[in-house]
């Protein structure tokens, strides 16, 4: 019997963090050797012309926020404040447009993955739990000047463990 050593995989030159989303996706791409952030928000079909178009499967890791990798999606902090108060039909009519919305995200994230992936990618999907990050936070987690919209932080969070 012999023992095989483990195969060493040294980091890739750039970490691409994904927040999936129905519209845009949050992308941020960090150049581990230049230190260098890339944040914007793109289509499905953008998103995959920018990394595919120009980072080969060898520089190149992603990371995609993977919500229903997660026991529970619902988030009663997100309803209207007088929720409580409304006719039972509207509540039914409420959440199903809003379980209708995230499931679609789902989708969305999922394709991503398979798209990368069948692509010759490195795709690691990590489930959402920490608390979301806000502007104050992502400029010191990043050293960026600027604090970018909820999906860009969303995406950097996502990543952020694996630069």
């Amino acid at each position: 019997m012999s023992y095989q050593l483990p195969i060493h995989r040294p980091k890739c030159q750039f970490v691409a963090g994904i927040d999936p989303d129905l519209d845009k996706s949050g992308l941020v791409i960090y150049d581990r050797v230049e230190k260098a952030w890339f944040c914007k928000t793109l289509t499905q079909h953008k998103l995959q012309e920018a990394i595919i178009g120009s980072y080969t499967t060898h520089e190149l890791e992603i990371i995609v926020e993977a919500g229903w990798m997660n026991d529970s999606f619902f988030h009663e902090e997100g309803f209207p404040d007088t929720f409580d108060k409304w006719p039972l039909q509207n509540k039914l009519a409420y959440v199903a447009k809003a379980a209708s919305r995230v499931g679609e995200n789902f989708g969305v994230g999922k394709s991503i993955s398979h798209i990368f992936k069948a692509n010759g990618y490195s795709v690691v999907e990590v489930a959402p739990t920490t608390a979301k990050w806000n502007a104050d936070l992502f400029k010191r987690q990043t050293g960026l000047t600027h604090g970018y919209n909820e999906e860009i932080r969303d995406a950097c969070r996502t990543m952020f463990p694996f630069i």
